[in-house]
């Protein structure tokens, strides 16, 4: 039976500093390997799971391309090249060792948690969980966020710009109320 996950955590909006455990249970025979996948705000991506760290380098380089390239990259810095079956691309495989960047992750049989400790920004984006046996591959997602302290939904670049323009209007309003005041007591 292909895998199946058939619970996976709710949207979760967290502040830094905080933790937080993020839940994936799947079924299928063979029982799933069930690994993680994160895709940061800044558009990197990265896999946990089963020990290793997943993430794609350069999207679209070939493997070919890459080996003519780079090729110590991963003899110097103990990387492995793997490249993926679909178009030939590639990804690097890396360890990744319990509590680094203040990940953990707990595996038992079809149940993974990803613990978060420490969140902070880097932490905070799309969680893929992953499931798969040899007969088959499925994933769920769900975001991390931050809480919003935007103003009307508004955000970023668009928020400041917002205050600038609330501040001059109530300046102009001061300065219209002292003219005035300044004309009626003349």
């Amino acid at each position: 039976v292909s895998p199946k996950i058939f619970r996976i955590s709710s949207d979760i909006v967290v502040n830094e500093g905080s933790n937080v455990t993020l839940v994936c249970l799947a079924t299928g025979k063979p029982e799933p390997s069930i690994s993680w996948r994160h895709i940061s705000p800044s558009g990197e991506s990265d896999g946990f799971g089963e020990g290793k760290d997943i993430f794609e380098l350069v999207p679209g380089w070939f493997c070919p391309i890459f080996r003519l390239l780079f090729p110590f990259l991963w003899m110097i810095s103990g990387l492995h090249l793997h490249c993926s079956p679909a178009f030939a691309r590639f990804s690097l495989l890396m360890r990744l060792i319990n509590g680094q960047q203040g990940i953990t992750i707990k595996n038992y049989s079809t149940r993974s948690l990803l613990t978060v400790t420490n969140v902070t920004e880097e932490h905070f984006g799309n969680y893929t969980c992953v499931a798969a046996n040899k007969l088959g591959t499925t994933n769920a997602s769900l975001p991390l966020n931050p809480p919003s302290t935007a103003q009307y939904g508004i955000t970023g670049h668009a928020e400041v710009l917002f205050s600038c323009w609330s501040l001059v209007l109530t300046l102009s309003s001061l300065s219209s109320i002292f003219y005035l005041k300044n004309i009626l007591l003349h």
